[in-house]
C-alpha cells in the first residue's frame, strides 16, 4: 500500500481553465472527478454507455466513459473498443502479481512532487521484461496517490543516461499507455540526452496531444522551474539526499547530562526501528537492536535512497572477545566519560535507512 505518499493538500478551488478548455468536438480536460460535465460531453457518455455489452470493473465512474470517448476521438464506436481494452486491463490489475525485483531494481520509482503537487515518477529503462510491473507501479499510483479534482496527473522524468545518448528507445505502446492512463499524464521531461524534440516526436506519436506535454531538458536548472529542489535528488539538481551525519558521529557526540542519560540513549539507538523503501514505496521493517546483537563481528549501517540506492555505508568492529551490543555501550561510555561537553546531533532523521 503506498496511499501515505499521498500529497497534503488544500481544499481550495480550482481555476475553471485548467479544469477544461476548448469547446465541443475540441475539449481539452485536465480534471475529471467531481466536476460536471457539459451538455455536449453528457449527450457522448449518454450515447457510449447504451453500447456497452461486457462487465464494466467495480471501479468503473461516468467519468471512465469520458476518458474513453477522448481516447477514442469522441467517436462512439473507437471509444467503445477502448472501454472494452481498458475494462481488460483493470481486471488484469487486480489479479497480477508484480515481479518484486523489477519494482525494487531503480528502472522506475516515484519521488517527489511537482511544484502543483502532482506525483514525479523517474523512468530509467522499460524493457519488455519490465513493461508489465511498470503499468502495475503506474495503475497503483493512479488508485492509491492520486487525489479526485486536486491531483489527477503525474509528471515523468525520462532519463536518458541509462540508454545512448543521441537517441530515444521506447518500448511502451504509446497508444495504450494513453488508454490506459488516459488524463493522468502532466507532462514528460526529458533529461541526460544529446537528442530534439523532432527526434523525440519522431518516435511517440501525437496521440491525445502528448507533443505538447513533452519538454527536453537541456540542464537542471530547467527542471527546477517545475519541480522544487527540495522534491529532487541530487543528480537531478535537487536537495535530497539531505545531510546525514556519519553513524560514527552519532556514536561521539550525543548530548547527556550524566552517563544514565547516555546509556538511555544508546539503547533508545538499539530499540529503534528503522525502515527501507523500494519502488513502490513498500517498507521493510529492521529492528535495531535484533540486527546489533545477532552481529558476530562488526555492525554495519547503511542509508538508502527511497529507490535503493546506497547513499553511505558504515561499518563499526566489535570487540573481538564479544559478539553482543554490550560492547558498544561500553565503548560509547567510556567516550562519554572523557568528553566534558558535546553537542547535539540525530542520525537519519530525514532519510530512509536499513540496518543490516
Amino acid at each position: 500500500m503506498i496511499g501515505y505518499l499521498k500529497p497534503k493538500i488544500h481544499n481550495q478551488q480550482l481555476p475553471n481553465f485548467y479544469i477544461k478548455s476548448g469547446s465541443q468536438g475540441n475539449i481539452v480536460r485536465n480534471i475529471y472527478e467531481e466536476v460536471e460535465y457539459d451538455d455536449y460531453e453528457n449527450q457522448l457518455i449518454d450515447e457510449l454507455s447504451q453500447f456497452i455489452d461486457f462487465d464494466l470493473h467495480h471501479t468503473w465512474k461516468k467519468s471512465d466513459y469520458l476518458k474513453m470517448l477522448v481516447c477514442g476521438q469522441q467517436n462512439v464506436h473507437k471509444s467503445l473498443e477502448c472501454a472494452r481494452n481498458h475494462v481488460k486491463f483493470l481486471f488484469w490489475y487486480d489479479t497480477y502479481e508484480p515481479n518484486r525485483e523489477n519494482l525494487n531494481s531503480g528502472e522506475f520509482y516515484i519521488f517527489g512532487y511537482d511544484k502543483q503537487l502532482r506525483p514525479v515518477i523517474i523512468l530509467k529503462n522499460i524493457t519488455h521484461d519490465n513493461l508489465n510491473d511498470f503499468l502495475y507501479l503506474l495503475e497503483t499510483i493512479k488508485r492509491q496517490v492520486l487525489i479526485p479534482y486536486y491531483v489527477e496527473s503525474w509528471s515523468i522524468i525520462v532519463d536518458l543516461k541509462y540508454q545512448m545518448a543521441y537517441e530515444i528507445k521506447i518500448d511502451i505502446d504509446i497508444q495504450q499507455f494513453l488508454l490506459q492512463f488516459c488524463g493522468n499524464l502532466n507532462a514528460i521531461y526529458i533529461i541526460n540526452g544529446d537528442v530534439t524534440f523532432q527526434q523525440v516526436i519522431s518516435v511517440i506519436p501525437n496521440e491525445n496531444q502528448i507533443h505538447q506535454k513533452i519538454k527536453i531538458i537541456k540542464n537542471n536548472d530547467d527542471l527546477i522551474l517545475f519541480i522544487s529542489r527540495d522534491q529532487l535528488e541530487e543528480k537531478y539538481g535537487g536537495e535530497w539526499p539531505p545531510v546525514v551525519p556519519q553513524v560514527n558521529e552519532y556514536l561521539k557526540f550525543i548530548t547527556v547530562d550524566s552517563i544514565d542519560e547516555g546509556n538511555r540513549k544508546i539503547l533508545e539507538f538499539g530499540q529503534r526501528t528503522l525502515v527501507k523503501f523500494n519502488s513502490m514505496g513498500r517498507k521493510k521493517s529492521i529492528d535495531v537492536k535484533k540486527s546489533m546483537n545477532s552481529c558476530t563481528s562488526s555492525l554495519k549501517i547503511q542509508v538508502h535512497e527511497e529507490n535503493g540506492n546506497a547513499l553511505l555505508e558504515e561499518e563499526i568492529q566489535l570487540d573481538s572477545d564479544s559478539e553482543s551490543v554490550e560492547s558498544i555501550k561500553h565503548e560509547i561510555e567510556t567516550k562519554l566519560e572523557r568528553e566534558e561537553k558535546v553537542v547535539n546531533t540525530s542520525c537519519c532523521s530525514q532519510s530512509k535507512c536499513s540496518i543490516m
